[in-house]
């Protein structure tokens, strides 16, 4: 009998919610605006609301929750996070499974994207069903830089739960502060607010058309972004030695031009001693990875899965 969950991805503008199956499938699904001022609680009824118009409930597993960080995935709770302003040590998992009457867990979003994209954006992308390749890291490049990696079939969290924040890496260091505090960070030179903050009444996709139609101004706003990812690659490269990294979200809809810039760059910093680099790809399943990813970690969480408290 094929198994269903709720996969629930929490943004900072809209939150959507889809009936998960086991092979990574949407069977049907909805969005709805967080609108994260009107806080936590009010999130959680519309949660419940927009669940019970998609779906039987008693048909449902278990829920997956994705949100910003950071956050304890051990705990279910979100610390604070800079997307949902005024939430602070918010027990969201917890809201959500009381409500339901379901067990559920909590996950990074992009910790969820990635596994989603690991899963089920080789099935996506035509890889032979079943057989999964190495570790993979996925760099989602939106408003900031999300990230997450896999390794060994598992995502890596880290000690305290906040391991591959590499939008965070630093990449010039004493160069620009970032939204973290931090001086320098990948996010602060490569996101897309990074780089239309570098032009008025221009978006990073009107950079990229315009960098790709010769601009020069635009190409080396551009030219800038990829080198600090490439950068970014060759270090992801030494800590993790991937099968490949991704990149996903908004931005990567630059497709090759944006691939190819990478490449270019990867391939000039990149050492000489040995070939063991990642494939540079573009990741598979668009803005459904997270919320696809967090509904098959709810699927196969076992005992980790809460019923509330």
């Amino acid at each position: 009998m094929m198994s269903l969950s709720l996969g629930v991805d929490i943004g900072g503008t809209d939150t959507k919610i889809g009936v998960i199956d086991d092979q990574g499938a949407i069977l049907a699904q909805t969005r709805f605006a967080t609108r994260p001022d009107r806080g936590a609680e009010s999130l959680a009824d519309e949660i419940v609301v927009n669940a019970h118009n998609l779906s039987e409930i008693d048909g449902i597993a278990a829920i997956g929750i994705g949100a910003p960080g950071p956050l304890s995935s051990k705990d279910g709770v979100i610390f604070k996070s800079p997307n949902l302003a005024g939430w602070v040590n918010v027990p969201i998992r917890d809201m959500v499974a009381r409500r339901l009457d379901r067990p559920a867990i909590l996950e990074n979003d992009a910790n969820a994207a990635a596994y989603g994209e690991y899963v089920a954006g080789q099935r996506a992308g035509g890889d032979v069903d079943g057989v999964q390749r190495g570790d993979m890291v996925l760099l989602t490049l939106g408003t900031g830089i999300g990230s997450g990696a896999i390794v060994g079939g598992e995502i890596l969290r880290g000690c305290h739960e906040n391991a591959s924040e590499w939008g965070h890496m630093i990449v010039v260091p004493g160069g620009r502060t970032c939204g973290c505090g931090q001086r320098g960070c990948l996010e602060a030179y490569a996101s897309a607010a990074a780089i239309a903050s570098r032009f008025e009444k221009m978006s990073a996709k009107d950079v990229f058309a315009a960098a790709r139609s010769g601009d020069g101004v635009a190409g080396e706003v551009v030219e800038e972004a990829c080198r600090c990812l490439a950068i970014a690659c060759v270090n992801i490269q030494h800590a993790l030695n991937p099968d490949r990294i991704l990149f996903g979200g908004g931005m990567s809809a630059a497709g090759d031009f944006l691939l190819a810039c990478v490449r270019r760059h990867f391939d000039a910093l990149r050492w000489n001693v040995h070939d063991d680099f990642p494939a540079l790809e573009l990741a598979r399943l668009g803005n459904d990875a997270g919320m696809i990813g967090v509904g098959l970690l709810a699927l196969q969480s076992g005992d980790d899965l809460v019923w509330g408290s």
